[in-house]
């Protein structure tokens, strides 16, 4: 069993450890850092699938396109998570869907790429919202539990 004194080292050296991961990556400072994220992440991923669109004839699966809704989640919240979200579900079917640059004259099976990519960038955005509140309880607890 780990006494006290232990279970605050091994605390200390996982606090440490986390702050230093999260340290690599740039935060977004307020509202407006989230949305641009959400904004120019999506618009990156956008000219990345228009070329792979074109090297892979048209057959490009929309699951590149979480990357911005992870990365707009993980960084901005749920507000940047949603808006990566319909950003990049309304981009694919403008720009990748035949007939392009038209809205929603899509057939059934870009319908289900759709509905697939909004159902899982969904559930995405839910579980990173868990994930941020849960590690904001704890460390709430753990500051509690030091005092």
């Amino acid at each position: 069993m780990y006494s006290d004194n232990n279970a605050r080292l091994v605390y200390s050296l996982m606090r440490l450890s986390y702050y230093k991961f999260l340290q690599t990556f740039p935060r977004a400072s307020g509202r407006l850092a989230g949305y641009g994220t959400a904004v120019i992440s999506s618009g990156v991923m956008l000219i990345v699938c228009l070329f792979l669109n074109q090297a892979l004839s048209g057959s490009l699966p929309l699951t590149l396109f979480i990357i911005p809704v992870v990365v707009s989640a993980w960084l901005g919240g749920l507000g940047p998570g949603i808006l990566a979200t319909l950003l990049c579900g309304l981009a694919s079917d403008y720009f990748l869907t035949e007939p392009h640059f038209s809205f929603f004259s899509m057939d059934t099976a870009d319908w289900e790429r759709l509905t697939l990519f909004l159902a899982t960038s969904g559930l995405l955005n839910w579980l990173i919202l868990m994930v941020r509140a849960t590690r904001q309880e704890v460390e709430a607890k753990a500051r509690d539990a030091v005092q």
